[in-house]
This record gives structure tokens, sequence and C-alpha cells, in this order.
């Protein structure tokens, strides 16, 4: 094993079997860590993030009652989302990526997760640079998805901008073109419906408007493509509206919400309870 693998400290030397203590800081259970973006200040402004009406909302990745188990968050000063959502992404904001993803794995999580589906362009670096696993994006399911539906079918998915999502985004979470996928961008939906200029906070209304914007986006994917034979939702904002994008669709609906909960059942085993 490497020495970057084996670590300085002692607890980083027993890799492979998640034995306690996991880090000398003064708090335990937080199996899964979560890296979120910043977004204070005029950057995270200029990409229509307004920290005042932006709501995370039950079912949001960034609510934490979202989980049936502990999670624990971790802002990535200075990483913000005009950074990640594009076509290319700079080194610079790898390493800063990187940095947060190694200072996880030492406050002693046992598996990464994002807030965000183009972290997927990130995958690689952060899976080599930590002996833990990473679930950066959604989209690591649409390999699984496709071989569950078969290659006759197309995976439909909605993201946040499809003008960002660049070759590089899928092919690194093993989407090629031998997975047949067809893809919405929230960017394309009509002025009335817009995903971005949706401000309400009450969680109430704002899970309705979540809900019209994404049906509608899900429902006019699946008519152009009617060959889909499940839904994946990249953004992380949109889990909220998953049982309705189902209702309205009949198909599966996969989202960062069933990566993060599958995340979580593998690296926390609990012995089977029952009788017989």
């Amino acid at each position: 094993m490497s020495d970057r693998k084996n670590g300085s400290g002692n607890h980083l030397k027993k890799r492979g079997v998640f034995r306690l203590p996991r880090s000398n800081l003064p708090y335990y259970g937080q199996a899964l860590g979560i890296l979120m973006f910043d977004v204070e200040g005029r950057e995270a402004n200029e990409f229509q993030v307004n920290a005042d009406t932006f709501t995370r909302i039950p079912g949001d990745v960034g609510n934490a009652t979202t989980f049936k188990f502990p999670v624990q968050f971790k802002v990535m000063k200075g990483v913000f989302p005009k950074d990640v959502v594009t076509k290319s992404p700079t080194k610079e904001t790898e390493e800063k990526i990187i940095k947060y993803t190694k200072e996880f794995e030492e406050e002693g999580v046992r598996a990464i997760g994002t807030t965000c589906g183009f972290m997927s362009y990130f995958q690689p670096a952060m899976a080599a640079a930590v002996d833990i696993p990473v679930f950066s994006s959604s989209l690591q399911q649409v390999p699984i998805v496709s071989g569950l539906i078969g290659k006759d079918k197309k995976v439909g998915i909605i993201t946040f901008d499809l003008r960002a999502l660049s070759k590089e985004h899928l092919t690194r979470v093993g989407i090629d073109d031998s997975v047949p996928i067809a893809v919405f961008g929230l960017n394309t939906l009509p002025a009335e419906r817009s995903w971005y200029g949706i401000s309400e906070v009450e969680p109430k209304k704002r899970l309705e408007l979540i809900e019209d914007r994404i049906t509608y986006a899900a429902t006019q994917l699946v008519k152009a493509n009617p060959d889909i034979g499940a839904i994946l939702l990249e953004c992380t904002n949109l889990p909220p509206a998953g049982a309705a994008v189902q209702k309205a669709t009949g198909l599966p609906v996969f989202d960062v919400i069933t990566l993060l909960n599958w995340a979580y059942d593998a690296v926390v085993r609990r012995r089977f309870k029952g009788f017989v």
C-alpha cells in the first residue's frame, strides 16, 4: 500500500475494516459526509444562487432530514457552483475539492457524497485521493440502471444545465457510447416554468413549484423519447419531485438520494433481526 494510503496517523493504517476510533475528534457516528458548495458572495450570485431564497426542503440532499441516518455536511469554502457547473473545470478547482475530500476522510466518515451531479468530473481524482468510497454524482448510477432496463431502452437524464454537461462529465463515471441515454436540460424550460426563477421559501409551496417544473421536464423527455425505461435526476435539488415524476411517467426514478442510501447501506451493515 502506498504511503498516501497508509497516512500518518494510526487510525489511517487500518483501512478496509472501519475500526474505531476513526479520528481524534470528539464526535462519532457520521458515516456519510456530504461536500457542499460555497454559496456566499458575488461568485455564487453570478450563478443565480441566492442563499436567502435557496431553501433546501426535505428531499433535497442539503437537508439532513432527507436521510434516515446521520450525515455530516462540509462547505467547500472558495468552491462555487460556477466552478463545477461548466464544461471545463480548472485544475485549481480540482485541488480545492481534493483538499476537502481528504479532510472528510481524516474526520472519520466512511463514505463521501456531494451536492452536485456535475461533481462527476472529479470522481477519478477524488476516489484516488482517499481510501473510502466516493459517491460524487447521481450520474454514477446510469451504467447500472442501463444494465437493469436493457440496452433497447434509454436512461432519461434531467440535468441542471445541458449547456455545461460535457462528455467528460459522463465518461468519468462510466457513461460511454454503449450506454443509451436521452438528456433534458432545465435551461430549456419555457419562461413560465423557469427552474432558475424559483424564489419561494415556504416549503410546501416550494415543493409544488419544483414538482410542476420537474414533472413537466420528465413528461417532455419521455414524449420525445418513448423508449426511455428509467429516469435519472442529475441535479441534487430535484429529488423532492421524485415521487411526482414517478407518478407522471410510471417509470423508476433514480437520484442522488437513491445513490447515497445505497452508499450508507454498504458502509454501515447491520445484523438482521427476525425469527425462524
